[in-house]
């Protein structure tokens, strides 16, 4: 009996402190969203941006397939490939882009984050939740542009049921790899004085096999196959949508996403805990 209410009490308690811990991380995410609402002019300007960026490339492609004399490469016609280069831009502006680089490195780099140490926060997940907040105002914004300046000037795509049915979960997990992808490489300034040309190398090998700026139904096997095995690139497996021709293919896309955010996770943990013991805590 005694055992029994032990087991209680101790399921209790840890109920409470993950419902402490969710709400905590929560607002902090409410916090990045009000960030996001407080700046208008810099939403918009960016807003606009994105309109006139994927304008420009759908103009670039349908120009390139009406002169080429071909109507498809590789089964990926000129509409298709107008919209798989916007879905990768989609993911990229659910994340601010670098920002989570640039906050996490910031932070390590002034000193900060000794300051973060003290707080009853676990930074990782703070820096997380914040990137996150602003995720869902971003996708309604940015998905809307995206469909009325495609839909309008070149046409509205068509997705089969398995597409339809991945779209949400290769977005969300795009988003989450990629924020996590940019936290470990953030992590290096523990130990390099500014790891910010390591990441404008990294981020520009990632453009070419990512599909930023060719779609890579496209291209060549050999850039689908480095586009598995880095994880810049699985972070916008969103834009191969229309390669999944069946559940299995949808399958193995989310299962590679999830394979990179445990193994960089698990990185970030070790790498931060590392990081942390180099830091000098009140003075001492």
């Amino acid at each position: 009996m005694k055992t029994r209410l032990l087991m209680k009490s101790s399921h209790q308690s840890m109920n409470t402190t993950l419902r402490q811990a969710l709400a905590k991380y929560t607002y902090v995410g409410y916090l990045a969203y009000k960030e996001l609402l407080a700046y208008p002019a810099s939403l918009l300007g960016r807003l606009a941006i994105h309109a006139l960026r994927i304008t420009y490339l759908g103009i670039i492609y349908e120009y390139v397939f009406t002169h080429s004399g071909k109507s498809a490469i590789h089964g990926m016609d000129a509409l298709h490939a107008v919209w798989a280069l916007a879905l990768v831009q989609l993911v990229y502006q659910l994340t601010g882009s670098g920002r989570t680089f640039k906050h996490f490195k910031d932070e390590i780099i002034s000193g900060q984050i000794e300051v973060r140490l003290n707080k009853p926060y676990y930074y990782p997940l703070q820096s997380l939740a914040d990137a996150l907040g602003q995720a869902p105002i971003r996708f309604v914004l940015f998905f809307a542009i995206t469909a009325l300046v495609l839909g309008s000037a070149f046409g509205m795509p068509t997705f089969t049921i398995q597409q339809k049915s991945l779209f949400l979960p290769l977005l969300s997990l795009g988003v989450l790899l990629f924020v996590l992808t940019q936290q470990l490489l953030s992590l290096s300034a523990f130990w390099i004085e500014d790891p910010t040309p390591a990441w404008w190398v990294l981020s520009k090998i990632a453009w070419i096999i990512n599909g930023t700026f060719i779609p890579l139904a496209i291209l060549p096997a050999y850039f689908k196959t480095a586009s598995l095995l880095f994880p810049l690139s699985a972070s916008f497996f969103l834009g191969r949508i229309y390669e999944i021709t069946d559940w299995y293919s949808g399958a193995k896309f989310v299962g590679i996403q999830l394979l990179w955010i445990l193994l960089i996770y698990t990185a970030i943990y070790f790498t931060y805990k590392q990081g942390a013991k180099k830091i000098s805590i009140n003075g001492g």
